[in-house]
């Protein structure tokens, strides 16, 4: 939450809401569960809007939100997709021509964390265990 409101206007930070969702491998309770959250914390008047790209089979939940207004984002290409970009970060480095100043900020601060020590230690195990 705090790295993606970190790119918005303090104005633009007063409409985002924040839902967490667990994964649950049943597409149609984790829809109810997706918008019994999202009613507990929108108004009537709220306007949601869902926000996401048609990339590939991976995007069908996409389409269960027929009700709220879609948004589709054209490919980003050129852009990194989140594996190689997760991947760099672990191995410590930030593609920082990759995402806006305020993403950048929060992923330096956190690499001094001990979460971040913990998820690197977990990464760079997994990393070493698929080697050949």
């Amino acid at each position: 939450e705090q790295m993606i409101l970190s790119n918005f206007s303090e104005a633009d930070k007063q409409r985002i809401r924040f839902v967490h969702v667990i994964d649950v491998y049943n597409d149609v309770k984790w829809v109810e569960l997706v918008k019994s959250l999202v009613e507990g914390v929108v108004k009537p008047q709220d306007k949601v809007g869902l926000i996401g790209h048609f990339k590939d089979d991976s995007s069908y939940y996409l389409k269960f939100f027929p009700e709220w207004e879609m948004v589709e984002l054209d490919s980003m290409q050129g852009s990194m997709s989140a594996t190689p970009a997760r991947e760099a970060y672990y191995r410590g480095d930030i593609q920082a021509d990759a995402f806006p100043a305020g993403t950048i900020n929060f992923l330096q601060s956190f690499q001094n964390t001990s979460i971040y020590q913990q998820l690197q230690d977990k990464f760079l195990t997994q990393d070493k265990s698929n080697l050949p």
